[in-house]
């Protein structure tokens, strides 16, 4: 690691594509979208069969809501992000596992709160909080998941259709 280029040899051709631009392949098109983080990063909506999948991780909204994005995600299937801090070890009010009480702002990642609120404003049917603190429990993530499986109760105008789940290695979603 890091990968280089010249030995993987089952890349045949480099396609960069940049932020509001689109590629199509056959039936599926990927999208992308400039995001906020130090050095820099994209999120990608692919779109195949009347379904929507969104990756934007690596992204720090400034923002409870992020209209961009969630104009970007707008209605899709699923939405993968960020589920490194809660609002309050964003802020430094709490500490994580392994690290003091320091607040994150600036460091490339959005609270999961405010996922949260972008995925509702869009209308996602389902979010999956991956990108997490490495030193969480599974007994946390469980708390957390419940806790935002709450919120979402609260923060929905009408009853929940938002669904959530935290992104666990081996998991596999059908669209």
């Amino acid at each position: 690691f890091p990968p280089i280029f010249e030995k993987m040899a089952a890349l045949k051709k480099l396609v960069p594509i940049h932020s509001g631009e689109s590629i199509t392949f056959g039936e599926t098109t990927i999208t992308a979208h400039a995001l906020h983080h130090p050095g820099g990063s994209q999120g990608y909506k692919v779109t195949c069969r009347g379904k929507s999948f969104v990756f934007a991780t690596d992204h720090e909204q400034s923002e409870e809501v992020d209209a961009a994005l969630a104009e970007f995600c707008k209605g899709c299937d699923l939405l993968y992000t960020e589920g490194q801090y809660l609002l309050s070890e964003y802020r430094g009010e709490k500490g994580l596992p392994a690290n003091n009480r320091v607040p994150r702002n600036g460091w490339g990642h959005t609270p999961m709160e405010w996922c949260l609120k972008t995925a509702l404003k869009a209308g996602v049917h389902e979010i999956h909080l991956g990108h997490k603190d490495p030193y969480r429990k599974d007994e946390e993530l469980s708390q957390i998941e419940s806790y935002l499986t709450e919120l979402i109760a609260k923060e929905s105008k009408e009853p929940a259709k938002l669904r959530l789940k935290m992104a666990s290695e081996g998991m596999t979603t059908r669209l």
